[in-house]
């Protein structure tokens, strides 16, 4: 199991590359796209494969969780797949730190 102030550091990290960097605007603009506002979520993980495909989990303050793909291509817009995860335990096999992105969105954080 990996330690928890490492996930948290993840979580923080990644959450502000997308709120703030802006060589993650594409993700930050097409994140918005989907109706949440940027101080509204953390992120849970996130990964790119050697093909340029991204691949990210997502937690909102109000406990929803999303994971998505998207092509990495300069000036991409949306989601190649956009879905809402029911239960953490999902969103946890793609990324570690799922668990403590829920508790750290949710107030819950222990």
């Amino acid at each position: 199991m990996e330690d928890e102030a490492l996930l948290r550091q993840e979580v923080v990290e990644l959450t502000s590359f997308v709120q703030n960097d802006p060589a993650w605007v594409d993700l930050r603009d097409a994140i918005l796209s989907t109706g949440l506002r940027i101080g509204d979520f953390v992120m849970a993980g996130f990964y790119e494969d050697e093909i340029g495909t991204e691949y990210g989990g997502l937690v909102t303050t109000a406990g929803e969780m999303f994971e998505f793909q998207r092509s990495s291509a300069r000036g991409s817009r949306g989601f190649l797949s956009w879905k809402r995860v029911a239960d953490v335990r999902t969103l946890a096999d793609s990324f570690a730190a799922a668990q403590t992105a829920l508790r750290m969105a949710t107030g819950r954080d222990s």
